[in-house]
Parts: C-alpha cells; sequence; structure tokens
C-alpha cells in the first residue's frame, strides 16, 4: 500500500500535482508535437546541409522549404536533404519512416529525430532491421532532449520522458560507393601478370 504524499501547504500540493500531469504527458507521448531544440538542429545542419522540413509550421519550421500538416507531407515528394522530426504516435510513425526509408532509396538524404523506443515494431523494422542490412544508421542521443511545445509549455522547454534517437537514411548509391572503397582496399595485395592473371592472395570475403 502507497503512502500518501505530506505537503507544507495547498498550493505546494497543487504545484506537484501540474508537475506530475506535465511529466506523465511527456512520458505516454499524448503530446504529439515537439519542436525541434535549434541548438540540437544546428548540429546536424552543420553536417548535413538540411534543404526540406517534412514536419513542421510557420512559426517552427527549421529550414526555408517546408511541408505544413495541411501539406500532408507523406503525398509530397521529398528530394535533397531532408530534416524530419513527425508526430510521436506510435502506429503515426510507421508511415513516416517508410516515406523516408523510400525517399532515400530514389535519391534523398533523409535524416529523422525519433524516440529511442527499442521495443517496438517499428523500430525494428524500419530502424534496427534497416542499420542491419547497412540501409540505416543510428545515432542514439547523449541523455534526454528539452522540447518546446507551445500548447504545453508556451513559456519554455520540458524535457522528454524518453530517450530519443537520430536515424539516417541515405541512397542507395551512398551505400555502393562504401562497397566498392572496401573492394579497392581488399585487393590491394592482389598482383596482376601481363596476361591478368591472378597471382596473388585473394581476401575471401571479397
Amino acid at each position: 500500500m502507497s503512502r500518501s504524499r505530506v505537503y507544507p501547504t495547498n498550493a505546494a500540493r497543487q504545484a506537484a500535482y501540474r508537475k506530475r500531469k506535465k511529466r506523465s504527458i511527456f512520458f505516454s507521448r499524448k503530446c504529439r508535437e515537439w519542436e525541434t531544440p535549434q541548438d540540437f538542429f544546428d548540429q546536424y545542419n552543420a553536417e548535413f546541409g538540411f534543404e526540406l522540413d517534412v514536419c513542421a509550421n510557420a512559426g517552427n519550421a527549421k529550414c526555408a522549404r517546408f511541408f505544413t500538416k495541411e501539406d500532408d507531407g507523406l503525398k509530397q515528394a521529398w528530394q535533397g536533404v531532408v530534416w524530419m522530426n513527425p508526430p510521436y504516435g506510435g502506429r503515426e510513425l510507421i508511415p513516416w519512416l517508410k516515406k523516408a526509408y523510400d525517399s532515400a532509396q530514389t535519391g534523398a538524404t533523409v535524416v529523422c529525430l525519433i524516440p529511442a523506443s527499442t521495443g517496438t515494431a517499428y523500430w525494428w523494422e524500419w530502424v534496427k532491421g534497416k542499420a542491419e542490412k547497412g540501409e540505416a544508421e543510428i545515432r542514439f542521443v547523449p541523455g534526454r532532449l528539452h522540447f518546446k511545445n507551445p500548447k504545453k509549455n508556451p513559456n519554455g522547454e520540458d524535457p522528454a520522458g524518453f530517450d530519443s534517437a537520430v536515424v539516417i537514411y541515405r541512397p542507395p548509391i551512398f551505400h555502393n560507393t562504401k562497397s566498392v572503397t572496401t573492394l579497392k582496399l581488399n585487393l590491394e595485395d592482389v598482383v596482376f601478370t601481363d596476361h591478368n592473371a591472378i597471382t596473388g592472395p585473394v581476401n575471401p570475403e571479397v
């Protein structure tokens, strides 16, 4: 049986209640709109140089070109270097991850900020599963990000109740280029005669 909390004043009790309620909202992800922290975005923008924000509104867009809820980014063509911070709503994430992966297959580079929900089906299929095939890169974010959510806290930021990860989907040519580089390195010890016959050792993994 849990012990009841004792507060010195009624105001302290109410403040504690509001704090618990706010935390429960962030932990359960009932709040789905999480504006990307600007300093966090700036770090990745310096690396990638984003051209399109596919989940935004006029007040929080990170790129000059962006898609709003009314535009429905899932129905638009994603091209170039794309930033994606999608709605955090469990199954709602799946079509966004699928769109990100499919867009990469046609030439886009898509960088996604999502909850690091490693036990979910979408994580195993669209994140870990793709990474194991060399089709995605996973970068776990240290600590908890502090997000802006004007609907819940107009004047500041709140810590997320979950860990985050950045998932990067790149075009197939990127992976093929890496394979060619590896192949060249593995063939360094191969010796060719005038008749193009291999006389040196060959890496059996090639």
